[in-house]
């Protein structure tokens, strides 16, 4: 059982909740909590805290400055107007120090221009094809190295489950990546992984060797805190039991009503709010 892209796993909100038996019913409800709270922080901030394989297309900009309309965490490749594939040596990033990225600059001594295609047109020709999301430490801590693959003959784009060298490892609803492909762990034992699906968010299920290494997305802390805080309130909002709220006196007794978007999350969330959210 496994929430799509959720900032926080079913295993660690139990954790947090000190929930220790297994109700099928009750860890679905869970689940389904999971995954609107995740989205409701992205709809609160305006940004996806999960990785997200797509290309982008953008015009040919009037100076060696590309910016940007998301936020990049890794660039696979960068297609030039002209069809080229432009060199990771050829530009440089802004910020130059931090994640994610909203520009790319092409060094002035790289002798690469942006460029138009072969029809003398300057609309969205130049393809970046990247991981993208929001991480402020994407270099050093959004992935892990958990296992590897550990099938002598590799795997094959529609393999699932995939064998490795320790599936104890995984949680449902972490999202692993092999190489460049991106997958949601359903379910895992000692030796395997089962997948939703291979080739999960916008990336492609390939062939990967033996021995290659299985990554697993590492959430912010901050944004883990605050679907856990989402959660816990619709939890209890679905016992009527509440730690934060409006409370009302009535003729019956006092009423307390969870608040939608409890304080402590309100202030995680709203670090990361884009400039540009209405």
């Amino acid at each position: 059982m496994a929430a799509i892209n959720g900032y926080v796993t079913l295993s660690e909100y139990k954790n947090i909740k000190d929930i220790n038996e297994t109700d099928a019913v009750d860890d679905s409800v869970i689940v389904q909590m999971i995954e609107s709270g995740s989205r409701a922080i992205d709809t609160l901030t305006g940004r996806q805290f999960y990785p997200q394989i797509e290309t982008r297309y953008y015009d040919v900009p009037v100076d060696r400055e590309l910016w940007l309309d998301n936020d990049l965490l890794e660039v696979i490749t960068i297609t030039n107007g002209d069809g080229t594939t432009v060199s990771a040596s050829d530009y440089w990033f802004l910020p130059r120090n931090e994640s994610p990225r909203w520009m790319i600059v092409l060094k002035d001594i790289a002798g690469v221009q942006w460029c138009q295609d072969s029809s003398g047109s300057m609309e969205s020709v130049i393809q970046i094809n990247g991981i993208w999301g929001f991480h402020d430490q994407y270099a050093t801590r959004a992935w892990s190295v958990v296992t590897a693959i550990n099938d002598g003959s590799g795997i094959t784009p529609t393999e699932n489950p995939i064998t490795v060298d320790d599936g104890s490892l995984f949680q449902p609803g972490q999202i692993i990546r092999i190489e460049n492909e991106l997958m949601i762990v359903e379910s895992n034992d000692s030796t395997t992984v089962t997948v939703l699906a291979r080739g999960e968010n916008g990336s492609t299920a390939v062939t990967h060797a033996n021995d290659v290494s299985i990554k697993v997305w590492n959430c912010m802390p901050s944004i883990r805190q605050a679907a856990s805080e989402l959660v816990k309130s619709e939890y209890n909002r679905r016992f009527g039991v509440a730690t934060v709220g409006t409370t009302t006196i009535t003729t019956a007794g006092m009423v307390i009503t969870p608040e939608e978007v409890p304080a402590a999350a309100w202030k995680l969330i709203m670090r990361y709010k884009k400039d540009t959210v209405p």
